[in-house]
């Protein structure tokens, strides 16, 4: 978190931070052998981060991130995604 602000804004530039990240490398992502889906979420206290979809087993997908990216993610094994 950024120091001397209040929470609301420090979870504002945070979310923005990773809005930021997800538009910047959200091609590359869905590149990535694996990677099903990029969004961003909320963690329960509040913190945003990074959600990468796969459709293999975590570590494997992890490893492949950008070192940006991967110090923001979540990565959730979801398995195949099919259109309905």
């Amino acid at each position: 978190m950024l120091p001397d602000r209040p929470a609301s804004l420090q979870t504002e530039a945070c979310m923005e931070h990773i809005e930021a990240l997800r538009a910047r490398y959200e091609e590359e992502l869905m590149a990535i052998e694996g990677v099903v889906g990029v969004g961003t979420a909320i963690d329960e206290e509040g913190a945003p981060w990074l959600r990468i979809l796969t459709s293999q087993p975590v570590d494997a997908v992890r490893k492949r991130l950008p070192d940006e990216v991967r110090e923001h993610a979540v990565v959730v094994y979801v398995g195949e995604i099919e259109a309905q």
